[in-house]
């Protein structure tokens, strides 16, 4: 085989590709690492039709601080009137679940 020639399927973008058959003494595993699962979380829109509510509602509920959430993306700025905003408003589904129940047992 001459060695000028490229090879059919042979490009030198593509990555190497150890096979375990390819070498019977050498066997790589890998395994990512395990990351801890991150609290799931749903929209404002999605979290008031949870609770039955207007999101204006859960708008309240967050600033008085009985429903916990995060926010996703750009942080808030520091100054007052900058007119740039924060990131989007994330409810955890711990905290809607733990709201149901409150208000399952005021009905009670």
């Amino acid at each position: 085989m001459e060695t000028g020639k490229p090879v059919p399927g042979d490009s030198p973008a593509r990555s190497v590709v150890i096979r375990p058959w390819a070498c019977p003494g050498r066997v790589r595993r890998w395994k990512p690492a395990r990351q801890p699962q991150p609290e799931q979380t749903v929209s404002v829109k999605e979290a008031a039709l949870l609770l039955e509510v207007h999101p204006a509602t859960i708008y309240r509920l967050i600033k008085a601080g009985k429903l916990a959430h995060t926010r996703r993306g750009a942080a808030p700025p520091a100054d007052a009137g900058t007119g740039k905003r924060g990131g989007g408003i994330r409810v955890l589904v711990s905290a809607i679940d733990q709201m149901r129940r409150i208000r399952q047992s005021e009905i009670n």
